[in-house]
């Protein structure tokens, strides 16, 4: 038996996404060729950059919720969003939907702690040091008084933060990459105790595989958080044991 109630099957990924004009690379979780697995898109409208990051208000949480029971109703399997800085709705809109829901990469931060030795801290890179609060932690569950986390972000001016809070319409990757790399590089210095990175910002996720191979270490972005939890629903198929 089959059952149907839809016009379109197939999702495995539904995403909330901010209403932006700023160029996504492959990495990124607004590009769909990022995904190996079709992937449902819905713009949040009103839903800017900055004002996620730095105005956040009440009647976003209604938007949001409305996009994620949206998405459920076109039948994805699980949700994720276009901005980490929406970790502050990770209970609310959790209880909205029956399905997966994946605010944040910054979900990933107490796994990457206790997977390291007890001397070591977890890096964070965001785009908004100042933005980046202990009520986004404490919406995911957990406290940078208990685990061992140091931030950096990009800053007024830098490509980053121009492109993607902002908002130009065009950039250089390579410009984007040495900034990543920069900062990384900066707080590895400052603080060689860190063991692994999280990629608060989606749009850094594109440049994970550069900062593997510059520092060694583990690194976090949506993708791993997707991928791991795509995993948990679907599973793999293991040949036969003979």
């Amino acid at each position: 038996m089959i059952d149907g109630g839809r016009t379109v099957y197939g999702y495995e990924l539904g995403v909330l996404m901010l209403d932006t004009a700023f160029p996504r690379l492959v990495g990124d979780v607004g590009n769909a060729a990022t995904w190996p697995f079709p992937v449902r898109y819905r713009i949040v409208r009103g839903a800017t950059s900055r004002r996620v990051v730095q105005e956040p208000d009440d009647t976003l949480l209604g938007l949001f919720i409305e996009g994620a029971r949206g998405l459920e109703r076109d039948g994805v399997r699980m949700i994720t969003t276009s901005c980490g800085f929406l970790a502050l709705y990770q209970k609310e809109i959790a209880a909205a939907v029956s399905v997966p829901f994946l605010s944040s990469s910054l979900l990933q931060v107490p796994d990457a702690a206790r997977l390291l030795r007890t001397d070591r801290k977890v890096g964070i890179l965001t785009m908004s040091r100042d933005d980046l609060t202990e009520a986004h932690y404490a919406a995911l569950g957990w406290s940078s008084a208990d685990l061992p986390v140091v931030v950096s972000s990009s800053s007024p001016g830098a490509p980053f933060w121009e492109t993607y809070l902002v908002g130009r319409t065009s950039v250089d990757p390579a410009v984007l990459e040495r900034e990543l790399l920069g900062l990384s590089g900066d707080l590895v210095a400052r603080y060689p105790e860190v063991g692994a990175l999280v990629l608060e910002c989606t749009n850094f996720g594109p440049f994970a595989p550069a900062l593997r191979q510059e520092f060694g270490l583990p690194v976090y972005d949506l993708a791993t958080l997707v991928f791991q939890t795509r995993m948990a629903i679907s599973g793999a198929r293991f040949a036969a044991i003979r």
